[in-house]
C-alpha cells in the first residue's frame, strides 16, 4: 500500500482527513514547543515555526505509520520533532546564504540579527532532541543523530565546492541524500520505529524517504530556475546568486559546457 493512500479523502481534499487532522496535531504540539522561553531567544526561535509550512517530513511519518496500521496521532510530539530539526536547519541556512525572506516573512537574521538567528537553530535542535528523550524509543535518538549529522555533513560539501562551475552531477547528488534527504529518510523510518515494525520494513521505508527526499530537492532546484518568488516564499534564483551548483546547471552543464563559461562569469563579475 501507498504511504500516501492509507486513508479515504474527500473529493478536491489535498490529503486525506485523518492526515490532515495529524498535521494538526503536529501544528499544535509545535505551538506548544518552548513556551516555557519568554525571552527574546524562545521567541526567534518560534519565528520560522508561526510561519507555517507544508511539514512533509512529519507529514510522511504519519502516512507510513498509518500504511502500517499504526495510529501516529497520540505521538504528535514525537513526530514533530523533525519538524523542529528541518526549522532549526533552515535558520543556519539563511544566516549563511544572507537569505532575507523565509517563507513569505523576514527571516529570523533579518527580524532579529545573526547571532541569535544562529542560536535560535541551536535551540530548536536542542528542543528536538529533548523531546525525544523524554518520549521517544533510543533507537529514534539515534537515527535522528545520525540523519542531524547527514545534514550538516551536505551543507560543508556544498560549500567546499562554491562557486565551482565543473561540480558533477554526482555531487550534487550526494550533497541533495545527505544534506535534504536523510531528514526524509529519518521520516519514515520513524513511523517504523514508532509501529515496532519488522527491521525489512525499517529498511524499506527509510530507502523509500531517501528517495523521495532527493526527488524534493530536485523539483526545489527547478523551480529555483524557474518559480516565482510569491509562490516559493521566497526569492528565485538564489542558488546561482550564492555561487552553488544546483541539479539544473550540473546537468545541463554536462550538456553544453559553455554553460560552466557563463556560471564562472557571472560569478566572477560579482564583488
Amino acid at each position: 500500500m501507498s504511504v500516501v493512500a492509507s486513508a479515504p479523502h474527500a473529493a478536491g481534499s489535498p490529503l486525506p482527513p485523518e492526515l490532515r487532522a495529524d498535521r494538526e496535531a503536529v501544528e499544535a504540539s509545535l505551538r506548544d514547543v518552548g513556551t516555557e522561553h519568554s525571552l527574546r531567544l524562545g521567541d526567534a526561535a518560534r519565528h520560522l515555526l508561526g510561519a507555517g509550512g507544508k511539514r512533509l517530513r512529519a507529514l510522511l511519518t504519519c502516512a507510513a505509520a498509518r500504511a502500517l496500521g499504526f495510529d501516529p496521532r497520540p505521538h504528535a510530539a514525537v513526530v514533530a520533532v523533525v519538524e523542529l530539526v528541518h526549522a532549526g536547519s533552515l535558520l543556519h541556512d539563511d544566516v549563511l546564504d544572507a537569505a532575507a525572506v523565509r517563507r513569505g516573512r523576514p527571516s529570523v537574521h533579518t527580524a532579529y540579527d545573526v547571532h541569535t538567528a544562529i542560536l535560535a537553530g541551536d535551540l530548536l535542535f536542542s528542543w528536538a532532541f529533548d523531546r525525544l528523550a523524554r518520549a521517544g524509543p533510543r533507537e529514534l535518538q539515534i537515527a535522528l543523530g545520525a540523519a542531524s549529522r547527514a545534514v550538516c555533513e551536505g551543507e560543508v560539501l556544498e560549500r567546499e565546492r562554491r562557486r565551482d562551475p565543473t561540480v558533477e552531477v554526482a555531487h550534487v547528488r550526494r550533497v541533495h541524500r545527505l544534506k535534504t534527504a536523510a531528514l526524509f529518510g529519518y521520516a519514515a523510518e520513524a513511523a517504523a520505529l514508532l509501529a515496532a515494525a519488522a527491521p525489512g520494513l525499517r529498511v524499506a521505508l527509510r530507502d523509500y524517504g531517501l528517495a523521495l527526499g532527493e526527488s524534493f530537492q530536485a523539483v526545489d532546484d527547478l523551480l529555483d530556475w524557474e518559480g516565482r518568488p510569491e509562490t516559493l516564499g521566497k526569492p528565485s534564483g538564489q542558488d546561482l546568486a550564492e555561487g552553488l551548483v544546483n541539479l539544473p546547471l550540473a546537468l545541463g552543464a554536462e550538456r553544453d559546457p559553455a554553460l560552466r563559461d557563463a556560471a564562472r562569469a557571472c560569478w566572477d563579475a560579482e564583488p
